[in-house]
């Protein structure tokens, strides 16, 4: 007979087993409802109609030759344009890398003078549609996870065009992922011996073909695009979770790449680097941004030129005060590559 106000042994073993199962089954039910919500909201984000360009007569653009190449798969077909320079002398060819849901336009006709600025220049520019992308062919986008397969075939073709090699990766947005990650791709000269992917390696690309980043609204990390996506008007439950799985679920369905950290990869490059991004940033809080610009500043304080635009928007300092910009991307072209 047990005590009264105790349980014996005897009684805790009658309790049904199905009471300590409702926890663990409740538990494994929310992670997987978790995980399809967050599989769905990623493949909606991911597979978005492609933006076209906007009708244009070609009279606008500088002299041009249709581009069409393959990305690092061999299988997604690239679309884009090479213009071409306005000088016998060429300083160098630019690839262009677009953001997430924009084109090889990403100002629309306004991006026609950007061009005309570079050709003028003397540098010849690459501006194609991204995987899934304008005329581009591929079914997903991926904030720059396969994009940067994408960059890394275009400038293989820009080295092909280039008469002295000098290669320059300019991305906007995600493009600034996509571009990061492709230089860090990139095997270098110095490590001949190391050991190459082979679709990399047959592209015959280094890291010292690349001499110059620019970057027009980087952040932190590619993740930061993402959770941005995320408004205030997401319903509850979604807006306690989705801001931390929505980026791994698109990572995975990208093939599980890893994650593009832009403050680690920015501090590998060697070469000089143009920085610029409005302030305020609405969409895009300039405090995810600050480290990277920071740490390259302090790391490589002579080969870093940091331009802002005091003007609240998000990648539209172009757009916003035309001049200035493209004052400041002259002084820092004429700095390095005169």
């Amino acid at each position: 007979m047990s005590t009264p106000g105790f349980i014996s042994t005897h009684e805790q073993k009658k309790r049904p087993i199905w009471l300590w199962l409702i926890p663990i089954v409740l538990l494994v039910l929310l992670i997987v409802g978790i995980v399809v919500v967050t599989l769905n909201q990623a493949n909606l984000i991911m597979r978005q109609e492609a933006k076209a360009l906007e009708p244009f007569a070609i009279n606008i653009l500088p002299r041009f030759e249709p581009l069409r190449f393959n990305s690092l798969d061999g299988q997604t077909s690239l679309s884009g344009w090479f213009l071409k320079a306005n000088q016998t002398s060429v300083r160098g060819t630019v690839v262009y890398v677009h953001d997430q849901g924009q084109n090889r336009l990403p100002y629309g006709l306004d991006t026609a003078d950007l061009f005309h600025f570079f050709t003028d220049e003397g540098f010849q520019v690459i501006a194609f549609d991204l995987r899934a992308s304008g005329n581009s062919g591929g079914d997903l986008v991926s904030f720059g996870y396969m994009e940067s397969d994408d960059v890394l075939a275009a400038a293989a073709v820009a080295k092909r065009l280039t008469p002295n090699g000098r290669v320059l990766l300019f991305g906007l947005g995600t493009g600034t992922g996509a571009v990061l990650s492709a230089y860090d791709a990139l095997p270098s000269t110095t490590r001949p011996d190391a050991e190459i992917a082979r679709p990399i390696e047959e592209l015959e690309l280094w890291r010292q073909d690349i001499f110059g980043i620019l970057l027009d609204t980087p952040a932190g990390k590619t993740a930061d695009y993402i959770r941005a996506l995320i408004s205030d008007e997401t319903p509850f439950p979604l807006n306690v979770f989705l801001p931390w799985t929505l980026p791994f679920g698109v990572r995975l369905s990208a093939g599980n790449r890893p994650e593009i950290n832009l403050y680690q990869l920015s501090a590998k490059v060697v070469c000089p680097m143009w920085i610029t991004r409005n302030s305020p940033d609405p969409y895009l809080d300039n405090s995810l941004s600050d480290p990277l610009i920071e740490e390259r500043l302090r790391i490589f304080p002579g080969t870093t030129r940091l331009y802002e635009t005091f003007i609240e928007g998000h990648g539209s300092g172009y757009l916003l005060n035309r001049d200035a910009y493209l004052t400041d991307l002259r002084e820092f072209l004429d700095q390095w590559y005169d």
